[in-house]
């Protein structure tokens, strides 16, 4: 089947954060798209209010945002709830034909977008709505393997097995609290001390420099690699160099990104309010991508999830019916 969508230009629209930022990449990548990314802030009070609820208007933007101007692209990716915002806005102002697809739940019309892209765990479906099992993620078996080698000097001096732990931190339906980090170091510590395992953490901007810091004099003899948030980050780095990988359990986007190395994934559970996040452990537990956290590093193989690349070919196919 012929790609129309190849080399079209292409906005990538977010609020920035790498998990969204990370989902609208790896989907222009699997389309083969000319794409630009384009960071959105808006201003008081629509910065905080449902989708929903705010008209399509460019004026909400604030003095934070990237150039929203002509020309528009053929393409417009979005992610987020501010995502959602400006390209409802965007398709139309411009007045021209510019293909929309919005990645997680507008929690707004869904009509507003040429197609939606919602995990099957939130229950909603549409004409326009394509299904996934995980999030849609940039990671590749080509992109691991350039990784590996990049960080090879940074983690070769680490002792084997290593295990990668990316560390999140709260979210509207997750409170991650000390009491929850001592329990994950103590997990951390039992492991080291049956296995000689040594650590490769990344943490995220939610874990916070106190956690970070709490996590670093806690395993202070033990052979680590914890990244300073200054340096390049390291996240594809530990993905590709790891031998097993932990996850804190909050985030879809970390563990589906950790469930596409193929490598055994270990969650970290803490308490949360999320029926829709608990679902979504349900199945990768189901299908063998992760297991929850216990006290031994167990190897298992699994078919690996390939969302992404599903999720394009059905994109490619929609848009050869589209005429722009």
């Amino acid at each position: 089947m012929p790609n129309k969508l190849r080399n079209r230009t292409c906005w990538l629209v977010t609020e920035g954060f790498a998990g969204m930022e990370n989902q609208c990449l790896g989907l222009a990548k699997a389309l083969d798209l000319k794409f630009t990314f384009k960071k959105v802030d808006l201003r008081f009070p629509w910065k905080y209010l449902p989708a929903q609820l705010c008209f399509p208007a460019l004026t909400y933007l604030s003095a934070k945002t990237a150039s929203i101007s002509p020309p528009w692209p053929k393409i417009l990716i979005s992610c987020g709830r501010m995502g959602a915002i400006i390209s409802k806005a965007i398709k139309k102002i411009s007045k021209e034909k510019i293909f929309t697809i919005h990645i997680q739940n507008p929690r707004t019309n869904l009509r507003d977008f040429d197609l939606v892209i919602i995990p099957k765990h939130d229950g909603v479906t549409g004409k326009n709505v394509l299904l996934s099992d995980c999030a849609i993620h940039h990671i590749t078996p080509k992109l691991l393997k350039k990784n590996k080698a990049d960080f090879n000097r940074r983690f070769s001096v680490l002792p084997k097995p290593i295990v990668g732990v990316l560390v999140g931190g709260s979210s509207k339906s997750h409170k991650f609290n000390q009491s929850n980090l001592t329990e994950l170091i103590s997990k951390l510590k039992d492991l080291h001390n049956k296995t000689g395992c040594s650590f490769a953490i990344s943490p995220s901007r939610r874990t916070g420099e106190g956690f970070v810091k709490l996590i670093k004099n806690s395993l202070k003899k033990i052979p680590k690699y914890i990244w300073n948030q200054r340096s390049a980050n390291p996240y594809l780095g530990i993905l590709s160099s790891a031998d097993t990988i932990i996850v804190t359990c909050e985030s879809i986007s970390m563990i589906s990104e950790a469930c596409a190395t193929g490598k055994p994934v270990y969650l970290f559970q803490y308490e949360g309010k999320s029926k829709r996040i608990k679902k979504f452990h349900k199945m990768v537990y189901k299908r063998g991508y992760a297991k929850p956290l216990n006290d031994s590093l167990k190897k298992w193989t699994y078919k690996i999830p390939n969302d992404t690349k599903i999720i394009a070919s059905q994109i490619k196919t929609r848009f050869n019916k589209v005429v722009l």
